[in-house]
């Protein structure tokens, strides 16, 4: 019989959903060097987690370097990973507090990908290497021909930090190899562009044997002065192009003699920097050069 019994109800609970909320945050200092941070947030718990590690990467091979703060303590981790274009394999290895040291290896297959890709990069990378050379060469020129040394030294900075590997040096010029001042101009251009300094020096001095007066420093010549000047730049030739500016200079100088030897004074010591690509002299021998023009 039924009759006496209570009906017997389930007490309910109420819980709140887990919940874990996560963000973090990468920069990559340089093509080797990466740096991440994240941090996490659990619920109902309430805890805060941080992490905050780097990698660095040699070749194929990349070294790692991380901490975690979490609730029950830090845990420290390392791991090293080998990247062969289409396979890759892991190793890392955490201290928990109370597991102990934990190691995990992981082995990540790349489908369609191939050692090939890999191969290219280098080209890549030389080719867009060999654009901006490209590039900030023009600019060095430029600010040569406006004579800002100062930045002319920055460009060259940037150009030098561009150049991994030394081109190979050109051959000596040869006694028979053309007498003629044109042959002697084409061979000075080809060793600019090699950027081969002192073989362009060498040519320079046969070219000044070859010369047998300087220009004119006359008014009536300023504009022709101007002209090569222009076309000494356009050419590379950074010292021919100093030294008709030192003319120019000179020209617009000449109606103030009391200082006008030390001002050419100046004008070969800055012409010897340029030469030299010292372009940081260059720049404070221009700014005394200014100063007594103006005076």
């Amino acid at each position: 019989s039924s009759q006496g019994q209570r009906p017997v109800r389930a007490s309910s609970e109420a819980s709140p959903l887990p919940l874990t909320a996560r963000g973090g945050v990468g920069y990559k200092l340089d093509d080797k060097t990466n740096l991440c941070g994240d941090i996490t947030f659990l619920r109902p718990e309430g805890g805060v987690g941080v992490s905050v590690g780097g990698e660095y990467k040699y070749q194929q091979i990349g070294l790692r370097l991380g901490v975690a703060q979490t609730a029950t303590g830090i845990r420290p981790s390392f791991g090293v990973g080998l990247d062969q274009g289409g396979l890759g394999i892991d190793l890392g290895m955490s201290i928990f507090e109370s597991l102990g040291t934990s190691f995990k290896v992981s082995v990540i297959g790349k489908f369609g990908a191939s050692a090939a890709p890999m191969a290219r990069r280098p080209a890549r990378a030389a080719s867009s290497s060999q654009g901006k050379l490209a590039v900030l060469n023009k600019q060095l020129k430029q600010a040569l021909n406006e004579g800002n040394y100062s930045k002319a030294a920055s460009i060259k900075k940037q150009i030098k930090e561009l150049e991994s590997a030394p081109k190979p040096a050109a051959t000596a010029p040869s006694p028979s190899a053309g007498s003629g001042r044109a042959e002697l101009e084409r061979q000075l251009k080809e060793a600019i562009d090699n950027r081969d300094f002192a073989k362009a020096s060498e040519i320079k001095k046969k070219i000044a044997e070859l010369d047998a007066a300087p220009p004119a420093a006359s008014s009536s010549d300023m504009n022709s002065l101007i002209k090569a000047k222009d076309a000494a730049v356009a050419a590379g030739d950074y010292k021919k192009a100093g030294e008709l500016k030192k003319q120019i200079d000179a020209l617009k100088a000449s109606a103030k003699p009391d200082n006008s030897a030390q001002i050419k004074s100046l004008e070969n010591q800055m012409e010897k920097a340029i030469a030299e690509e010292d372009f940081e002299k260059a720049d404070q021998i221009n700014k005394q050069i200014q100063e007594l023009k103006n005076k």
